[in-house]
């Protein structure tokens, strides 16, 4: 038997290379619950913000078989989405996220998703399978950390030491037996970049990110006005600083993947266009990219909030 779950495994990490995935872990089906127990602190602290979506299905994110009755393995994937980006900001634009630049990474990634979920059910009668690509109750990053994909940071993002952390990640839950991969360690050490290098604090402590002081939050999923001081400090959508200091991206390479490399939403936008964008304008612009997600009124405000704190020349 367990001959046979080496050979699913390494017969299902193939096929996840040949679709594309940069990197392919597998793990076993019992909970993480560690992570569920710093989950369940991070809710009750209220660090989720106004996203309320966190807390649906709470005692399920870490039980994979909560995901998946009768499920056995978990098989992790990780896509590269680095891309190079000037070091400078042209006067009067706002800043996007590296991950956002291209298409809509849910769209990008369904299909390969799709492919190999469907190889993994044909591996053996009535196996069946669930995947999800940062949709469901699940946490992505635990299971990777525990796949041997890549080890959690302190700015609580996953670090691959190969590829660094601009990475998307996908999840496919089966009840086919596969064999399990070593997880990674830690390897951040004493270094405590990303925590000193956030401009608004998020960081309580090494591996508790606050939402609620995170610029990507006020950008992204925030809806109503922004507080009075500056929390966006040049950010119109996410924000990569803690990313950017991170030593072990000086490993990162940009995607080779034509889907991935492809620039839909340039690094920056002019902020005067952004703020003044009209319904139609954009729907044309920014429809099929993660952008969509933050509304025009949200772009127009993180917009409108970053000319004011503009210096005027």
């Amino acid at each position: 038997m367990a001959d046979l779950a080496t050979r699913h495994a390494l017969a299902v990490k193939r096929q996840a290379l040949h679709l594309g995935f940069d990197d392919v872990g597998v793990t076993t089906a019992e909970p993480l619950e560690r992570d569920e127990m710093a989950y369940e602190r991070w809710l009750e602290a209220g660090m989720h913000a106004g996203m309320d979506f966190m807390a649906r299905g709470r005692h399920q994110r870490a039980d994979p078989r909560q995901v998946l009755p009768g499920c056995r393995s978990v098989i992790c994937l990780a896509k590269n989405h680095y891309r190079e980006v000037p070091a400078e900001l042209p006067a009067g634009h706002g800043r996007v996220a590296r991950y956002a630049q291209g298409r809509d990474y849910h769209r990008v990634l369904e299909r390969p998703m799709r492919r190999l979920a469907k190889f993994i059910r044909e591996r053996g009668e009535g196996v069946e399978t669930k995947w999800h690509v940062d949709t469901g109750h699940v946490l992505e990053r635990g299971l990777a950390a525990r796949a041997g994909i890549g080890f959690q940071g302190k700015s609580t993002m996953l670090i691959s030491k190969s590829l660094g952390t601009h990475l998307f990640l996908g999840v496919i839950f089966t009840t086919l037996e596969l064999r399990s991969d070593e997880p990674e360690p830690p390897h951040c050490g004493t270094c405590t970049r990303c925590l000193d290098a956030c401009p608004t604090g998020a960081f309580t402590e090494p591996w508790v990110l606050d939402a609620r002081r995170c610029i990507s939050n006020w950008t992204i999923e925030h809806r109503g006005p922004l507080p009075a001081e500056d929390v966006l400090h040049g950010w119109v959508f996410g924000c990569d600083i803690c990313q950017d200091v991170c030593p072990w991206n000086r490993f990162a390479k940009p995607s080779q993947d034509e889907r991935m490399a492809e620039a839909i939403t340039p690094p920056s936008l002019d902020l005067r266009e952004l703020a003044s964008l009209d319904q139609s304008g954009y729907e044309s612009q920014f429809y099929g990219t993660p952008l969509w997600r933050a509304h025009r009124e949200g772009l127009a405000r993180s917009a409108c909030r970053n000319l004011e704190k503009t210096p005027q020349g």
